[in-house]
């Protein structure tokens, strides 16, 4: 079972931003180790698609094996090191990733004609995507969705938190002559203008 919500990510990443096709039918009846990073295009596209100022890396590894008598069974974990902007100081700040996703596949045919998803429940995973008849599996597309999942829509820095700005404010305020508190900065309304902009 992964380590992420339970709800399935939408398709958001378009498949050519980190594309890493596999062809089902290479794929022996042991299994198959993936192990795939990021070229400079593909990470350069992936920080504009998750508003994030750089990706460093990113790494994935995992198993595609048979799963039940027609489908498949992707097991697989991801490394990352981007480089983001902090909402409380707005200064750019790196942070490491972590992430593991698991995904199960059926022939479309076979999801057409029977419902499995009261079966998958006991087994703690999500119901299973459809692939068609040229049996191919697009695993980078999986893999980026996860990673954008694991990214803080408003990150902060590591141990960084609005009371931090609150004080310095009220320091810079002392060692100029004012306790006006209406000159303060207000750190959340650095959040409502972020809001603001993603609108």
């Amino acid at each position: 079972m992964s380590d992420t919500p339970s709800n399935k990510p939408e398709s958001v990443v378009a498949p050519e931003l980190f594309s890493r096709i596999v062809e089902l039918d290479s794929v022996p009846p042991t299994g198959r180790n993936l192990v795939f990073e990021a070229d400079e295009a593909q990470k350069a596209a992936l920080a504009v698609r998750f508003r994030v100022d750089q990706i460093h890396f990113l790494k994935v590894t995992g198993l595609l094996k048979p799963w039940r008598k027609a489908g498949y069974k992707l097991t697989a974990q991801f490394e990352a090191e981007v480089l983001q902007t902090c909402v409380v100081t707005l200064e750019p700040f790196t942070q490491a990733l972590k992430g593991t996703f698991t995904e199960t596949f059926l022939p479309e045919a076979v999801l057409e004609k029977t419902s499995v998803e009261i079966e998958l429940d006991a087994e703690g995973i999500d119901p299973p995507e459809g692939f068609g008849p040229e049996r191919r599996l697009d695993v980078g597309q999986y893999a980026a969705e996860y990673f954008g999942l694991k990214l803080a829509p408003y990150p902060r820095a590591p141990g960084v938190e609005f009371a931090d700005v609150i004080e310095d404010s009220d320091e810079k305020a002392a060692e100029n002559g004012s306790n006006d508190v209406g000159s303060r900065p207000n750190p959340f309304a650095v959040l409502k203008k972020l809001q603001s902009d993603d609108d």
